[in-house]
């Protein structure tokens, strides 16, 4: 009895333990959900303007979402008939659009759940309520995901009955599991698997080959409908995105890859497509492609920047060396791959033939070199470092690729099986690559999604449940729209498209046009309304939706309500602007406008993670053996977009000469102030005398640090002022704002701020010895009270608010700040700050250290202070701060080196040697006609073998002049209907 009491004790506190940390979380989500807010709603009143394709995509997604609930609420109220009621649970949305209701219906349907993906990646990268987690990597974590991942990928092993060699099912499969790695490499930041990934991601590029010359081959069918049903495939997903958050096409570079690599296919079967059924002519014309990629990529010369300067070579997100290397770069690493796809794909029937002639000796003979092989491509390519093995990786990653197709069909019992999950995977590919940048990811891959802060585990749980599903979704959101739109009827295809693209064309003209005059969200809204008002009388119009009866009735409605909805708006527009015109309000044009004050631009100052490198094999330390261990930290920024960088020492002197800056607050800004005169005065020593600590101290520039306890403050200085004032309380904050950073300017007899940076940050103390966060808040908005009298006067004085670190619980030393100044304290104070009037009035900078000291927990001893180089980081931090206020102090010229952006020359990946290896290679198996490198034809010979031309080819060219004639004669059918029906 006593026993069982006990247990119950013990499950009853665990329970209560588990309440509490459930609702300290919820708590911690509705603190920052409504920080978040308040934030965002800060910055929608910032006027700045949003990218013209950002408000394209907002009247695109806007307007269909009106005119999506007009044709549920006709759906809702008709009477289903029963062939609909029969096909309900079967409904195929992919029926081509031919403009009637139900195909009305089903488009806006989908394109409202496209829609709702498409503003999902905007809030889970732009909105998100907790701040995007940096991506740290552990080995052991890394691979028992992959342990549990292919663990169950075995489990999921059915038989298929499609025992070809590659078969759909058996590629799928191989895109999945390459995939999930491929994925898992890009959230952890693996960087010790680079080597595999770009395999990988040759293997890819290989099957875009391999698939698409299959099927012009068989098919033969070369017309623009196959073309643009691809181009929609490849790059329907990518465009939205770009669209939505202003990227470049370059950032998700597969897609422009896979692009160009299937438009070489349809070229080469395209351009004289009468030998592609020969049994020399074709391996003819593919060896005058190869020479071609030879020349282009391997000799180069400048043809390849004749050919792509059109790209540019302008410094771009996702191209900081430009588009043209960034091109150069990505292609030349698989230069040779979707060509060898192709050979491997003329070959094909005698590569499956050959696995029944090469029973016995053969067989053995190839798995023997081919295993030869793949150990020497291991020992010699595979283990040199990342920037060495970039090198040589398009010549020799067709070893290992080659190998794994040999000894994965290598016998009908192997190639049997296929896991379904890598399956399943395998068929979302583009579309997880494709979210992975805004999703799973953020800040486009460079950060990751933080949905239960402090729990990394359950976060890639999480994350990845929603990363996946969304996905899957948009996957088949693709297909779906691509079946309405681009049906297999050529002239529905062609109606569809030329609508399309007018619809694209107004959209674009009408968000230039708004992009001009940097509208509001009620702005867009109405120009929403206005939009489908005009959609629903093209309809009326153009369709013959005007003689359904349900359809007028509740048209009529709509345009009715969208019509006063319309006015309603205009009319509250106006008295915005009105309100807006009596507060005093000027708006200024600029043709130019500068973008390093908007809030994003702001907000990024504290958007970045740590990157750990090995040390570079050129370190001189590391040639002579002298160095045993090196493993180097690097901090970087993640918006490209935005003028934030490493402002060097000399830059830094020159913009802050002649200033006065102050730092006030406790020991993280004491911190940070010593760093910041480091940051530009790389020989300042710190005093780390006692009688410091809780001194105020004044530094000159190019001078040394004195003590004072006096309020008294020169207000000149010829090199620069940086000053400390010791205010550990919010109170002594406010306290210093009244008396010791403002003065009576004896010109003017009017106060104002003696200083033109101020940075402030106070918690720590509040929280350990006050316990009031409602009086911290009550004293900040006194704070920013004391600032309104001097906002004009005082408009170049910068504040900056410095967030607390990330505090590390377990490392507090004390039992009173283990209570009082926890992290979840700490961010009830911080949040407190997001939402009083001093963070929407007073402060125009917030710099938040999260990111910063979030992943170097192990340098600190007491669970807040950290070690210098994260207060270095923040130094830079608030330097860009204030110099982004300032178009002529930041911009080009504030780069680390001072010099001019110079893009990158291509040339440097190229290896004449090299590629005419692989272009003898390519010969080889073109007249061997063997698909395994050559092995498998030498394997045969030795043995006394050879391939069977007539026997591999004679049926699959039979079976295609076949398929040809009764194309052509469908062809003739459908010309006869459409003539007879001219003539009707």
């Amino acid at each position: 009895m006593i026993f069982s009491n006990q247990i119950a004790s013990q499950g009853i506190t665990i329970i209560t333990q588990n309440i509490e940390s459930a609702s300290s979380y919820i708590s911690l989500l509705q603190n920052s959900l409504i920080a978040n807010l308040i934030s965002k709603y800060n910055m929608a009143n910032s006027k700045e303007a949003a990218p013209a394709s950002a408000i394209m995509m907002c009247l695109l997604f806007g307007t269909n979402c009106l005119l999506f609930f007009l044709f549920q609420a006709i759906k809702m109220s008709s009477k289903p008939t029963e062939e609909v009621k029969k096909s309900n649970k079967e409904k195929e949305l992919s029926k081509p659009f031919l403009g009637t209701l139900e195909c009305f219906t089903n488009l806006t349907s989908e394109l409202f759940r496209t829609g709702l993906v498409i503003f999902m990646t905007y809030v889970c990268e732009r909105h998100w309520i907790f701040e995007h987690a940096t991506k740290s990597y552990s080995r052991d974590l890394f691979l028992f995901v992959l342990i549990v991942f292919f663990a169950y990928g075995l489990y999921t092993i059915k038989p298929v009955h499609d025992l070809t060699l590659l078969g759909r099912e058996q590629t799928e499969e191989w895109k999945g599991w390459m995939q999930f790695i491929f994925l898992l490499y890009h959230y952890f930041h693996a960087e010790e698997v680079y080597n595999s990934v770009r395999v990988m991601i040759t293997c890819y590029v290989w099957m875009t080959g391999f698939g698409n010359f299959s099927f012009f081959y068989i098919k033969q069918d070369f017309g623009w409908l196959r073309v643009a049903q691809m181009m929609w495939r490849l790059n329907f997903s990518v465009l939205l995105l770009m669209w939505a958050h202003g990227n470049t096409y370059i950032l998700y570079y597969i897609c422009p890859m896979h692009t160009f690599y299937f438009l070489m296919v349809y070229a080469t079967m395209y351009v004289f497509s009468s030998v592609n059924n020969s049994k020399w002519g074709i391996r003819v014309k593919l060896m005058l492609v190869g020479i071609l990629i030879y020349i282009v990529w391997d000799i180069n010369g400048g043809i390849f920047d004749f050919l792509f300067a059109w790209l540019g070579t302008d410094k771009v997100v996702g191209a900081n060396n430009g588009s043209v290397w960034e091109y150069y770069f990505r292609t030349s690493l698989d230069h040779w791959s979707s060509f060898l796809g192709m050979i491997f794909a003329l070959n094909f029937p005698l590569a499956e033939q050959y696995f029944v002639k090469a029973k016995g000796l053969p067989l053995y003979i190839s798995s023997v070199v081919m295993a030869i092989a793949t150990v020497w491509w291991l020992v010699t390519c595979y283990s040199q470092e990342k920037l060495a093995y970039n090198l040589t990786h398009s010549y020799f990653a067709i070893i290992p690729l080659t190998a794994y197709i040999f000894f994965r069909n290598i016998t009908p019992a192997v190639r049997s099986g296929v896991s379904m999950s890598f399956h399943d995977l395998g068929k979302t590919t583009l579309e997880t690559y494709l979210l992975q940048h805004h999703i799973w990811l953020t800040s486009n891959a460079k950060t990751l999604l933080n949905i239960t802060p402090g729990n990394p585990w359950i976060n890639f749980a999480l994350a990845t449940i929603l990363f996946f599903t969304v996905s899957k979704e948009l996957y088949r959101l693709t297909m779906s729209l691509r079946g309405m739109i681009m049906p297999e009827d050529k002239n529905v295809t062609f109606t569809n498209c030329i609508g399309l693209g007018v619809i694209l064309l107004a959209a674009y003209t009408i968000a230039l046009f708004l992009h001009s005059l940097s509208p509001t969200l009620l702005e867009i809204f109405l120009a929403c309304l206005g939009l489908m008002l005009v959609s629903m009388l093209a309809i009326n119009r153009l369709t013959k939706l005007a003689e359904n009866g349900l359809y007028q009735l509740w048209s009529t409605r709509a345009l009715v309500f969208v019509g006063f909805t319309f006015a309603g708006g205009i009319v509250m527009q106006l008295i915005l602007n009105a309100s807006n015109g009596s507060n005093g309000a000027v708006v200024t044009t600029s043709t130019t406008p500068y973008i390093g004050n908007t809030p994003q631009c702001l907000e990024s100052i504290s958007s970045g993670h740590w990157v750990k490198e090995k040390c570079s094999p050129t370190d001189p330390a590391v040639k002579t053996n002298k160095q045993v261990y090196c493993n180097t930290e690097k901090w970087l920024w993640d918006n490209a977009a935005c003028p934030v960088s490493k402002i060097a020492p000399s830059k830094l002197r020159t913009i802050f000469k002649g200033k006065r800056v102050a730092f006030v607050g406790d020991s993280l800004i004491r911190s940070t102030y010593h760093e910041f005169i480091s940051l530009i005065e790389p020989d300042y020593k710190q005093n780390r005398s006692f009688t410091l600590k809780h001194s105020n101290i004044d530094y000159e520039l190019n001078s040394k640090p004195t003590s004072t306890n006096s309020t008294t403050i020169t207000t000149t200085t010829t090199n620069g002022l940086i000053s400390f004032i010791w205010a550990p309380f919010i109170e002594n904050v406010a306290n210093a704002y009244k008396e010791q950073l403002t003065a009576v300017d004896p010109t003017t007899s009017t106060k104002k701020f003696t200083y033109d940076m101020i940075v402030v940050g106070v918690g720590y103390w509040d929280a350990l010895h006050k316990h009031n966060v409602e009086a911290y808040k009550t004293a900040l908005d006194l704070l920013a009270g004391v600032y309104e009298p001097l906002r004009e006067v005082s408009a170049n004085t910068v504040n900056i608010w410095l967030l607390p670190t990330t505090v590390i619980d377990n490392l507090l030393p004390t039992p009173e700040k283990q209570q009082f100044m926890n992290e979840e304290a700490m961010t009830k104070y911080k949040d407190a700050f997001l939402s009083s009037k001093a963070a929407t009035s007073l402060f125009r900078t917030v710099v938040n250290p999260v990111n910063v000291s979030r992943s170097r927990e192990a340098g600190s001893v007491d669970g807040v202070h950290y070690t210098p180089e994260v207060y270095q980081v923040i130094a830079h931090m608030i330097s860009n701060g204030y110099a982004l206020h300032f178009p002529q102090l930041i911009g080009k010229s504030t780069a680390t080196s001072g010099k001019p952006y110079v893009p990158k020359v291509t040339g440097s990946m190229s290896s004449p040697y090299h590629g005419a290896l692989l272009l003898v290679l390519s010969f080889v198996m073109l007249f061997s006609m063997d698909s395994f490198l050559g092995v498998g034809f030498f394997s045969l010979v030795v043995c006394g073998r050879s391939y069977d031309w007539e026997a591999a080819y004679g049926p699959l060219h039979k079976k295609i002049g076949n398929t040809r004639n009764q194309q052509q004669q469908n062809e003739g059918s459908q010309r006869d209907a459409e003539v007879g029906g001219n003539a009707a």
